[in-house]
This record gives structure tokens, sequence and C-alpha cells, in this order.
């Protein structure tokens, strides 16, 4: 693979890391924000560790989350060309490159 092509894909993997950072933050503050409380003002959790939520509250935290989800996030991407002559991939590779990898 050439450099360029390899400076690019760093980049790109800096940037999920970053949009997924920004989102895995807002969801805490959402949680927060619509989660049953504790008489101390933590969150409450069922058994298996997940927030509790009211049913009212359940519903618009899903309704941002789902909101939230939906947002377009733009990452970058690359060729096929970029990858160079004798790239070898696998199947794996491949589909872990979905979404990035341009014909």
């Amino acid at each position: 693979m050439p450099l360029t092509t390899a400076l690019k894909l760093r980049g790109i993997q800096k940037s999920i890391k970053d949009e997924i950072a920004k989102y895995d933050e807002v969801r805490f503050i959402a949680i927060d924000r619509y989660a049953t409380k504790k008489e101390d003002g933590s969150v409450e959790a069922d058994a298996n560790g997940n927030a509790k939520f009211s049913d009212e509250n359940g519903v618009t935290f899903s309704k941002e989350i789902n909101e939230l989800l939906a947002t377009d996030v733009s990452v970058g991407t690359v060729s096929i060309a970029d990858l160079g002559t004798k790239m070898e991939i696998t199947v794996v590779d491949l589909a872990n490159l979905e979404g990035i990898l341009m014909p």
C-alpha cells in the first residue's frame, strides 16, 4: 500500500474514533438526563447494568438516540486505486473498509 494511502487510512481511523467518542459523550449526557435516579443522584441500573427509565423518559431517550444515530458523519474515503496494484486483502478486510472504500 502506498504511504499516502496509509496516511489517509490513519486519518480516517482517527476520525472514526473521534466520532465514536463524541457519540458516547452525548449518549452518556442523555442517559444522565433521562434515566431514573437513586436517592444519591446516581443513575439507577437493572441487574444487567443498563440504565432504568420511566416509560415517558424511555421514549424520549430512544427518540433522541435514534436521531443521533441517524446523523450523517463524514470521515473520508479512499479509492480502490489508492490501495496500489499488489495489494492482498481478505474478505474480512474488505468488510471492515465498507463505507470508506470507493470504486
